[in-house]
């Protein structure tokens, strides 16, 4: 089987990108396990990204992905692309999608209460436009997530 170069440069990319932040902010991080663990990731997944075994991943775990790995949104298809990934500076605040990952971890290990909460109180300090955005893009994220669910897709990463 021909491995597409694409994803062979995407998965040294995540690997080399893994490195740099077991040197920069958690040495653990080298291993893979340990930093599929600590990012709440599917290891498999990961693992298949790394090393290039297949090339159908959802938008949802790309996102997941990027945020794992600080890189802002659109880093991997930039790099599947051609491109170049979009660094996050090691020691910035959660950017959207690293909050989304965080929320969907808390929803998965069944910690509805503590998002319930966050929502409900996100929703209370938007102006009406921006709650009605906001009613828009739920409904589309909780559409993908379930799109991915009827297609077998795997929501832990």
């Amino acid at each position: 089987m021909t491995v597409d170069p694409r994803w062979v440069r995407l998965g040294d990319a995540l690997k080399a990108r893994r490195t740099e932040l077991s040197r920069a902010v958690d040495a653990d991080w080298r291993f893979r396990r340990r930093f599929v663990d600590a990012h709440h990731l599917d290891y498999r997944t990961t693992s298949d990204l790394e090393e290039h075994r297949r090339d159908n991943y959802t938008d949802a775990t790309y996102r997941r992905v990027e945020a794992a790995y600080r890189w802002a949104s659109g880093s991997i298809v930039a790099i599947l692309e051609g491109g170049e990934p979009a660094a996050l500076p090691l020691d910035a605040e959660p950017d959207e999608a690293s909050r989304e990952q965080l929320t969907l971890q808390r929803l998965q290990e069944g910690d509805f209460d503590t998002v319930m909460a966050a929502a409900t109180d996100a929703l209370e300090r938007m102006s009406e436009k921006d709650r009605a955005r906001a009613a828009g893009e739920m409904i589309r994220i909780l559409h993908d997530l379930i799109r991915e669910d009827k297609e077998g897709g795997d929501l832990s990463g």
